[in-house]
């Protein structure tokens, strides 16, 4: 007689000390969409727990020593986190890194933002919505350090400007061998209901000046200061 063993799982997953998700399935009998939801839910806090595991930062040290970034993991705004603007980076030693925002804890479907981290980007979070970093970390924007223009250091992310570079005029630079080097400036950073002003893609070096508050995105571009 052939004995069947049923294993009853209880999936508890723990996103910095809240629960978003419990589910409790018998697999023998659970639909496939079961099965696939609760093998999702494993494979996000493994890999939450394994980037947690790798040191974080990627730049300088940010200016306020006390101020601890979030690292990978699903958060509520409003209450794992504090909605305001923060700046996203990818772990040290991540091969991809990325960031999405959804309007609601529990909504699969209204996806706000989603992006590659390559560099750094910024980013505005409002109470309610669902924050999910993947090898990646987010400082308040505050907290986030500054970037030399001169030294060749913005180049392929997300700026603030009057943040993390000056307002001024700079020039841009395609990096050489890409396939489309473009960059976009928009009146806020990602998340936010900024307007974009340019988008242009970048067929040799040119000038452009950047305001306090505008946000500006690279993509196989330098940016440097006009001498």
């Amino acid at each position: 007689m052939r004995i069947l063993r049923t294993v009853m799982l209880t999936l508890l997953l723990l996103f910095t000390g809240a629960a978003l998700a419990e589910i409790t399935i018998d697999p023998a009998t659970a639909t496939m969409d079961e099965l696939i939801a609760a093998r999702d839910l494993l494979e996000a806090e493994i890999h939450a727990r394994e980037a947690a595991m790798t040191e974080a930062p990627t730049q300088d040290a940010a200016p306020d020593a006390d101020v601890s970034p979030y690292s990978s993991g699903a958060y509520r705004v409003g209450v794992d986190i504090p909605e305001g603007l923060y700046a996203i980076y990818p772990d040290e030693g991540a091969r991809v890194s990325s960031i999405s925002v959804r309007a609601t804890v529990n909504d699969e479907e209204q996806l706000l933002v989603f992006e590659s981290v390559r560099t750094q980007m910024a980013v505005e979070l409002n109470d309610g919505q669902r924050l999910d970093l993947v090898n990646a970390h987010a400082l308040p924007l505050e907290a986030s350090p500054e970037v030399d223009p001169s030294n060749g250091d913005v180049c392929n992310g997300g700026y603030l400007v009057g943040i993390h570079l000056p307002a001024g005029q700079y020039l841009l630079t395609p990096l050489k061998g890409t396939l489309l080097p473009s960059y976009s400036i928009q009146t806020g950073p990602a998340g936010s209901s900024a307007i974009i002003l340019n988008f242009s893609v970048v067929h040799e070096p040119s000038e452009i000046s950047l305001e306090d508050g505008e946000y500006i995105q690279l993509n196989d571009c330098l940016l440097t200061p006009v001498p």
